[in-house]
């Protein structure tokens, strides 16, 4: 049987922009789902103005889970290793990663003195400067305070930010993924985020790593994410660029668009209109390469298998980082990955 004709998912249509309301324009027709096989043809729709790209029509609540049946949030963690080894086990890129988080971002971890001077020497470096902090969220040390991720998956994140010293909690409506965290034995809640779920003003920090494209709710739930964070809190969101070189050079093949599981594709510009719609302040945006969308983006527009999977080949990925370095000094909004931060104001 092809993978592509299973079983019905039950869709709702959506003509509209989400933020002017007026009729958005055909962009894309007729898109499969390559990289997780699910059924169905799938349409993007635009508008120009408010430069957001959404799924018409896209997949109920009732169907979400035959979207993510076969997601790889269902995979361990690769930051298990930190319930139960030491710093002289990690990695060697872990231990430039968290000597970088305590040199340069005064991070409180125990690190030995020669690392301590590898990671203040690595981290001049602007670009890998940059990459270790969109890492974490670019939220700054603070011991002991309440940080919640939001989609949070099999907890990855959760446990380094809790190695950081962060008090952590997640919510994830995945339940394989949410059971995963739970064995790790991280406060995660298998459900959505809604009103009432956490206490308002809780939270100092609130993450959303490639979850704000999985929602068709998103100025609910960031509504939400601002009444449950304290005056002062930061709201980090880290998303797949719509005006990204990437799109521009692959388009329906973009891995960012992810039929059917993305049902909306900012830019940077639609990201703040969200945020600031909801009472938020701006503090920073910035954009980012992604190799793996390269790579993935190239896979799907051959039709080559696991598209979804990319095994590291270092000799290509330096290259692209080597170029991402040269496009974003020209180009420094058409990165792949766009990551903005809100404040909640005092």
């Amino acid at each position: 049987m092809d993978s592509h004709t299973q079983e019905f998912i039950e869709t709702v249509p959506r003509p509209r922009c989400l933020f002017c309301n007026k009729n958005g324009k055909r962009l894309y027709s007729n898109l499969r789902d390559h990289l997780f096989g699910v059924s169905g043809l799938w349409n993007i729709d635009k508008c120009a103005s408010c430069e957001i790209l959404w799924l018409n029509p896209y997949a109920t609540n009732e169907s979400l889970e035959k979207l993510y049946d076969k997601y790889y949030t269902h995979e361990g963690s690769t930051n298990e290793f930190l319930l139960t080894n030491t710093f002289k086990d990690f990695s060697r890129n872990k231990k430039i990663k968290y000597s970088i988080l305590n040199t340069h971002f005064r991070y409180d971890i125990s690190i030995p003195m020669s690392y301590r001077l590898i990671g203040f020497l690595t981290g001049i470096i602007p670009s890998l400067r940059k990459k270790v902090s969109l890492g974490i969220g670019g939220f700054p040390p603070k011991k002991t305070a309440k940080l919640l991720d939001v989609g949070c998956g099999n907890g990855d994140y959760l446990l380094e930010m809790k190695y950081l010293g962060w008090d952590v909690f997640g919510v994830e409506i995945d339940t394989k993924a949410a059971t995963i965290a739970q064995e790790f034995g991280l406060n995660v809640i298998a459900n959505e985020l809604k009103n009432g779920l956490y206490p308002e003003n809780y939270f100092s920090a609130i993450y959303m790593n490639n979850v704000i494209e999985h929602l068709s709710n998103p100025k609910e739930i960031i509504a939400i994410c601002y009444n449950i964070l304290e005056p002062g809190g930061l709201l980090t969101i880290n998303t797949c660029s719509n005006t990204s070189l990437a799109h521009m050079f692959y388009k329906q093949d973009y891995r960012g668009l992810e039929i059917p599981r993305h049902f909306f594709i900012y830019s940077p510009k639609s990201l703040k209109i969200l945020g600031e719609s909801c009472g938020f302040i701006t503090e920073t945006t910035q954009t980012s390469l992604n190799e793996y969308i390269w790579i993935s983006s190239y896979k799907i527009k051959n039709r080559l298998k696991d598209p979804a999977f990319i095994s590291e080949n270092k000799v290509i990925m330096n290259t692209l980082r080597f170029l991402s370095l040269i496009i974003l000094a020209m180009k420094p909004q058409r990165g792949d990955d766009v990551s903005i931060t809100f404040k909640k104001p005092l």
